[in-house]
């Protein structure tokens, strides 16, 4: 249930960040025959009649792109729980609404400058940055003191008025909360809502391990009831929410350390803490240091810009978004959908019924799809695998098609399906998404002799085993490559 902070892996956003290049696409190729998709079709029914999927609620959809010719339909037209696919609309339609230069902003701003001395507060305005770093803090703070500000008559204050201030959607599992793939959305988002915890076992067995934060902070509560277990043992280490503060506990071999990351439950009061120490780090003293609620404020129009910060443009936000599956990039984007169409505050509410009529454009009939968040995450999300072939069609057909193609993974090259498929490397396009018994992947498969080809594999209520399920997936694909 727990991740390795995904920023201690990969620290560069855009195109650099995956240093291998998409193969060359033959979008037209040679027409499929009927009696080469009866041909595919026979080897695919063999495939998906395999004891390894019994039980299990199986779909399979496939189309030519080019031409639109379909090639295979088992249950196109049932619901699924989509897990991390959706995350192919909520970035579709994001490009649709928000365009390819999109950017979130983050400002610092005074209330009014006088010699040395901010008189009154320093003012943070979020603008949905999902990916601020502590970095970016320390640039805020240090702009502040290159403007020869020395000292705040008051504190820290937040405008948030850009998003409100719903922490999650319906239908995620409260169980998971404690964990960094489920951090709270807001306006302002320091190191995705997130602390890195550094765990050192102790001297002795039974020593209590020791916990370090990264970023330093005193906003986060960490109850530490980490224990140090003999050489080579087995690490047991896991998260739980105890009212504000986070439960580390479990177990770790001596000699060892771990680093795991956590939900913040109080993302403003952790980025104020961390922007005062920045300050403070750059000689700029507080008035009223951070201390209980964080206080929100309306800037004014008359206060002065000091700080400002863009984010990576939505084309790379979407490399990101779909090479770590970042649910909090999901509902993020979700809220900008909406904040770009009815206005403050972005609401996950007007994100959906804006995400809607672009699925309505796209051919889809939003009657057959239930939809409560960005990322997926929510068990009360229902797709049709018709509905992922219309939006992957509708990318391929549009003028974002080289943008989409760039972010999704790879198998067998970049991504989520950098290990996996090995028999397809370098032909699948796709996005996967997993939960507990789900299991679902779409995208584009490149064949050899008849241009790509569109899919979505989607299974739920399986209990078996995964590999045996990729296995089978991986042959289905290899058919279809070979054609």
């Amino acid at each position: 249930m727990r991740a390795v902070h995904a920023f201690l892996i990969v620290g560069l956003l855009g195109g650099r960040a995956f240093a291998a290049e998409p193969v060359p696409l033959a979008p037209g190729g040679t027409p499929w025959r009927p009696a080469e998709i009866a041909a595919l079709g026979n080897a695919i029914d063999r495939r998906l009649a395999s004891p390894a999927l019994r039980g299990a609620h199986l779909a399979f959809y496939a189309i030519d792109t080019t031409r639109g010719t379909l090639l295979y339909a088992r249950a196109p037209d049932e619901a699924f729980v989509p897990a991390s696919t959706l995350k192919l609309i909520t970035g579709s339609a994001a490009l649709d609404r928000l365009g390819p230069d999109f950017r979130f902003y983050t400002s610092v701003l005074a209330t009014a400058i006088e010699g040395d001395t901010v008189r009154g507060d320093l003012i943070v305005r979020a603008g949905g940055d999902p990916l601020l770093r502590a970095s970016d803090l320390d640039a805020a703070a240090a702009a502040v003191a290159a403007r020869g500000i020395r000292a705040i008559s008051g504190g820290i204050v937040f405008d948030v008025s850009a998003f409100d201030d719903v922490p999650y959607p319906p239908g995620w599992m409260i169980e998971d909360i404690p964990y960094d793939f489920s951090a709270i959305s807001s306006a302002l988002m320091l190191e995705e809502n997130t602390v890195t915890l550094h765990v050192v076992a102790g001297t002795a067995v039974g020593v209590p391990a020791s916990i370090g934060l990264t970023p330093p902070t005193n906003a986060v509560t960490i109850e530490d009831d980490v224990t140090t277990g003999p050489a080579g043992s087995a690490e047991r280490l896991d998260l739980a929410r105890d009212g504000s503060a986070i439960r580390l506990f479990g177990s770790i071999p001596l000699g060892t350390d771990e680093t795991l990351a956590a939900a913040v439950p109080d993302p403003l009061a952790y980025a104020a803490d961390v922007f005062a120490r920045a300050l403070a780090a750059h000689g700029v003293a507080l008035g009223r240091p951070p201390a209980g609620p964080p206080r929100l404020v309306i800037t004014p129009p008359e206060a002065t810009l000091v700080w400002s910060h863009p984010s990576d443009s939505l084309t790379a936000l979407l490399r990101w978004f779909w090479f770590r599956s970042d649910n909090l990039v999901g509902e993020t984007l979700l809220k900008a959908i909406g904040l770009a169409a009815h206005g403050p505050p972005g609401t996950s509410r007007d994100g959906i019924a804006s995400e809607t009529a672009y699925l309505r454009r796209a051919g889809v009939d939003p009657a057959t799809l239930a939809i409560v968040d960005g990322s997926g995450l929510s068990r009360y999300d229902a797709v049709t695998p018709r509905a992922y072939v219309q939006v992957l069609q509708a990318a391929w057909n549009g003028p974002n098609r080289s943008i989409i193609l760039d972010a999704l993974p790879v198998a067998g090259v970049r991504g989520s399906l950098r290990t996996a498929y090995t028999g397809v490397a370098g032909r699948l396009y796709a996005k996967s998404g997993s939960m507990t018994h789900v299991w679902n992947l779409a995208g584009f498969i490149m064949t050899r002799r008849h241009g790509p080809v569109t899919f979505a594999f989607m299974c739920d209520d399986f209990v078996g085993s995964i590999d045996a399920l990729r296995a089978v997936q991986e042959d289905v694909f290899e058919q279809i490559v070979e054609g």
